[in-house]
């Protein structure tokens, strides 16, 4: 009895401390946050151009994306920061100068959307929908990938699903977006990863 009392114990320890796969939970710092994630990390940053053509604005903003894969779910994490705070104000003054009153809701949809269809392209989106996370409001979207129809690669790609929520402000943009194959998607990690941000 004792040692079957054990062996439960480690069990429980186990999945206690092992994310999805087996694979370890750790806390990431990803800029001005930190969040857990599963396994190795790699973290890259990239700059992405930016039209706003009703104002003439021709800009760019710089992403940092900190992502690992769980490839015995094929599911992937990723946090992204959008250090969008000096596009913000040269919008402003374009918007004013052309005469208009600014409109920040306007300007971080347009930003989104850019972003978005760099990070997810060819998703199908579901309305978005106000959330609360760690007392912070955010937006949260649910979305599917359809299979990849590139000729050269011979296996066949599956269709995944997901979620990401949006947390904005004046100075930066942060994300979180989960994805998985149909058969791999596990909704429970999925919020384990999007309740472990804390923002420094």
């Amino acid at each position: 009895m004792k040692k079957m009392k054990s062996a439960l114990a480690l069990c429980l320890a186990l999945l206690l401390t092992a994310g999805c796969g087996g694979k370890t939970v750790e806390q990431v710092d990803a800029g001005n946050y930190v969040v857990e994630m599963p396994g190795d990390v790699a973290k890259e940053s990239q700059s992405i151009p930016i039209e706003i053509s009703e104002i003439g604005l021709s800009s760019s903003m710089t992403l940092t994306t900190t992502e690992t894969v769980d490839y015995s779910a094929g599911a992937t994490y990723t946090a992204v920061e959008a250090d969008w705070g000096q596009l913000v104000q040269d919008y402003k003054t374009c918007w004013e100068n052309a005469g208009h009153t600014y409109d920040q809701d306007k300007l971080f949809s347009a930003l989104l959307k850019d972003m978005m269809s760099t990070l997810l392209a060819g998703a199908i989106y579901d309305p978005g929908v106000n959330d609360t996370i760690q007392d912070r409001a955010c937006v949260r979207y649910s979305f599917t990938l359809p299979p990849d129809e590139d000729e050269e690669d011979p296996l066949p790609s599956k269709t995944r699903r997901g979620q990401y929520v949006v947390f904005v402000n004046e100075s930066a943009a942060y994300v979180l977006v989960y994805v998985a194959e149909e058969d791999g998607y596990n909704e429970h990690t999925m919020e384990d990863f999007f309740q472990s941000i804390r923002f420094k």
